[in-house]
């Protein structure tokens, strides 16, 4: 594609460009912030685990943690008891009611002194006073531990609030991109603080604020660069649409100099020659040896039709006997009732449509130059008729379709006839016109196969041999009209 410093691509490129550097520095602020913050929730989550640690040992200093756990492993035992039932403690530290389950014991008062200093243990076990243990009394009790852990908790979050404040503010900056103002900024750490208190831990707590922390940056990041991002979006389509716009400029203005100036719609010559195609099962039936043969025949008007039987006995026997068995059995018909419509009418359709195609879709920009490969062996004559039109300005036709692979390596593996008179010539084709054929029934491993028409013509840019005495030939496909006749006949 040609284009001029005042183009406006270049201009909308250049646009582009400097836009792309404005949103990647702001992705690498972005991705600096997010780094920032990683170390800082990771310093704030070491700052909670220190803490939870001091508040721990201060529990275990106090002996609440003993005392709760007694607490809560009575009162587990006196679920089904009432809340202001007397309590005592027998052996094995089993709580039962201070009543005794024998009416005669109890009228009688025999045990009692026992009862009494079982009463007594239970109230010693918990620091309460020796009678009127009961479960509501064990509950209030556990409360007041709690409400004792509570205040050592927040005597310990009240020793180093001012730190964790200065952290909280740090991460809430690095999260926000330090685009909100400072006051929200010191709220927002004063109340992370004070959430701190909400769990069990700081650490389950701290966990909740970093999840939130985090959201809060993907957030900040994406508000930040969507715009950009949206107008490089933006100005991509706008590049890809003038580059289109220039190409097919550029290349209206290559066919014409060369003389091709009535190139018809793509569209409706996309649907002829998958009409065409189709109705004839061209493709299938070109990647069989029989199938190919014939239709070679066809384009040079020395056969009248196709053989369906000797096209489905060949797939038989490449692929086996059942090839068409078990639900093919349409594939089967509809590959014998097209090949039986291939008459050299039709061949020729698709030549002509491949060939008008290629130039719509070339003039279009759709279709790009490709490199093609293929090896054959020619005369003595042929070769020294090649290295004559080196680098000239002649021009060679295929008299069939020209057939060639994308693979360079695959033509290598299909040697040609080691014939003496002969020598063996690998071409190496740049062009643009061939098309794509394809079969479900083709050899496996067989890569791209494209066809250039007979309307597609070449310039022979080099002609050398290798040590080995193998001829290379480069090829170079010209743009010309269908009806182009002044090119020499090239038989490969």
């Amino acid at each position: 594609m040609t284009t001029t410093s005042s183009s406006p691509f270049i201009a909308l490129q250049a646009q582009r460009t400097q836009h792309a550097t404005q949103l990647s520095e702001r992705t690498k602020t972005c991705e600096a912030f997010s780094t920032g913050l990683s170390k800082t929730l990771n310093s704030l989550r070491n700052q909670c685990v220190e803490l939870d640690k001091s508040i721990a040992a201060e529990l275990e200093k106090a002996g609440l943690v003993e005392q709760e756990a007694a607490l809560r492993k009575d009162l587990k035992q006196t679920r089904s008891l009432k809340s202001g039932q007397a309590l005592r403690l027998k052996e094995h530290a089993r709580i039962v009611p201070m009543q005794s389950r024998s009416f005669i014991k109890q009228l009688l008062g025999i045990g009692q002194a026992k009862r009494d200093a079982q009463a007594a243990a239970l109230g010693e076990r918990h620091g309460l006073p020796a009678h009127a243990v009961t479960r509501k009394l064990l509950k209030d009790t556990l409360s007041g531990i709690q409400a004792k852990k509570d205040a050592i908790r927040d005597d310990v979050l009240q020793s180093h609030s001012d730190e964790l404040h200065a952290t909280f503010l740090t991460a809430a900056k690095l999260a926000t991109l330090e685009i909100r103002d400072l006051d929200s900024l010191h709220t927002y750490a004063t109340r992370a603080v004070g959430r701190l208190q909400l769990q069990s831990t700081f650490v389950d707590s701290f966990k909740c604020e970093r999840d939130d922390l985090h959201a809060t940056q993907r957030k900040a990041s994406d508000q930040w660069l969507r715009p950009l991002q949206e107008r490089q979006q933006t100005l991509d389509v706008q590049l890809r649409t003038l580059a289109q716009q220039e190409k097919r400029a550029a290349r209206s203005a290559l066919l014409a100099s060369a003389g091709v100036n009535d190139v018809g719609a793509t569209h409706q010559l996309q649907q002829k020659l998958k009409e065409l195609q189709d109705k004839c099962e061209f493709n299938a039936v070109y990647h069989t040896n029989a199938g190919c043969n014939a239709i070679q025949e066809l384009v040079e008007g020395r056969r009248v039709t196709v053989s369906p039987s000797a096209i489905i006995d060949e797939i038989q026997r490449m692929h086996g006997d059942d090839t068409f068995g078990r639900g093919a059995a349409k594939g089967k018909a509809a590959l014998k009732a097209g090949a039986a419509q291939l008459t050299e009418s039709v061949v020729n359709q698709i030549n002509d449509t491949c060939h008008a195609l290629a130039l719509a879709e070339f003039r279009d920009g759709t279709r790009d130059i490709v490199t093609t490969y293929r090896q054959a062996p020619l005369s003595e004559s042929r070769v020294a008729d090649l290295r004559d039109m080196a680098g000239t300005n002649g021009l060679l036709r295929p008299t069939r379709f020209l057939s060639t692979s994308d693979n360079k390596k695959e033509i290598l593996a299909y040697p040609v006839d080691r014939d003496e008179r002969l020598h063996c010539v690998r071409v190496t084709i740049v062009g643009f016109s061939a098309m794509k054929t394809g079969s479900p029934w083709q050899v496996s491993g067989e890569g791209q196969v494209r066809l250039y028409s007979t309307h597609s013509c070449f310039r022979v840019e080099s002609v050398r041999k290798e040590a080995e005495g193998i001829w290379q030939v480069k090829l170079r496909e010209q743009p010309v009209n269908a009806d182009h006749r002044l090119a020499s006949l090239l038989r490969l």
